[in-house]
């Protein structure tokens, strides 16, 4: 556990930082963090000074599935002697699924094991704060004030992997947080993961609006309104639908000050690389969501690679990729504000 005044530092830093829920953080939630940061690292040098520990459970995980498939096996076809009943398809496929199921789960843990390390070290290097752990209040905060990028899903909603930090080179303020989702429908359901980047403007934005993919529900509700606000790029337009409340001969003309030529123009090539990206602004907030998780692929801690550069680099290109585009639209908008 940190001591007082590490905790006091880390305090101070969660202070100088900013949420876009709002500051509801407080000393506890700071000894919280920290606690969880130690523990991560408890279980780092714990693999770093006996690396062979991960594989030596997947073979025991692997030892133990083996003994359990064959006890189930045995009551299955013990079962199917008594009953004489032969045409039970599951006799193989329900042992190995129960026998599989230590292994897969213990894999698990070490993948996202090995994710939180990778971030936590990326904090640590740039002097940000890391939380890897499941909010589900800080997701209904942020459901409150941003339903254009939280309101999805209808069960096991929360926030994670969470990043609060400074960047050096702008000054500027920003949150990362993942937000995860499960949509479900009868026996079915689904679970999806959208990366949800927050950065602090200067002043307020002149109009609140927000730009979500084109769907063919958005494409429907164009046809019904005479509200719509159209770009002169044919190739913006059939990428985003362009939400507000309000007046449109109002709204529209802030609008389309924000969303300039440059700006559309990198809008357009920043979503390329990246599946259908939302964006909102509202009051001095802007957001960007982006489907999908941070992507890494050269650390395996279960092969004896701890934390590999090139990973911190990626996971640093992610962000500032995000950086770039937002620095352009928030630029845009500071300069437009800088007018009124």
């Amino acid at each position: 556990m940190y001591n007082d005044k590490i905790i006091s530092r880390m305090q101070d830093k969660l202070e100088s930082f900013w949420d876009p829920a709002g500051a509801r953080n407080n000393t506890d939630s700071v000894e919280n963090i920290s606690n969880r940061n130690t523990k991560l690292k408890e279980q780092f040098n714990k693999i770093k000074n006996n690396p062979g520990i991960i594989k030596k459970n997947i073979l025991l995980l692997s030892l133990v599935g083996v003994f359990i498939f064959i006890l189930l096996e045995f009551l299955f076809v013990s079962v199917i002697d008594k009953t004489g009943d032969t045409s039970n398809s599951d006799v193989l496929i329900l042992p190995f699924i129960f026998a599989s199921m230590p292994i897969f789960v213990y894999l698990y843990h070490v993948k996202e094991l090995q994710k939180d390390l990778l971030n936590l070290s990326v904090a640590d290097r740039f002097n940000w704060l890391y939380d890897p752990e499941k909010d589900s209040q800080k997701w209904k905060d942020l459901k409150d004030k941003y339903p254009e990028i939280f309101g999805f899903g209808n069960e096991d909603q929360y926030i994670d992997n969470q990043f609060w930090g400074l960047f050096d080179d702008t000054k500027r303020n920003f949150w990362l947080g993942r937000f995860n989702y499960t949509v479900s429908s009868g026996k079915t359901s689904q679970k999806y993961q959208n990366l949800v980047y927050g950065y602090r403007l200067t002043r307020p934005v002149t109009a609140d609006f927000s730009l979500i993919p084109q769907s063919n529900f958005t494409k429907v509700l164009s046809s019904l309104t005479t509200k719509e606000i159209s770009t002169e790029s044919s190739e913006f337009n059939k990428l985003f639908y362009i939400n507000y409340k309000g007046d449109r001969g109002l709204v529209g003309a802030d609008v389309l000050q924000v969303l300039d030529p440059d700006t559309i123009v990198k809008l357009i090539d920043y979503n390329k690389g990246n599946q259908k990206i939302s964006m909102v602004f509202h009051e001095n907030v802007v957001l960007i969501s982006t489907k999908g998780d941070i992507r890494t692929k050269y650390t395996k801690i279960k092969s004896g690679t701890f934390l590999d550069e090139r990973d911190a680099t990626l996971i640093l290109e992610q962000i500032h990729s995000t950086i770039n585009i937002a620095e352009e639209v928030l630029s845009s908008i500071d300069g437009h504000n800088k007018k009124y």
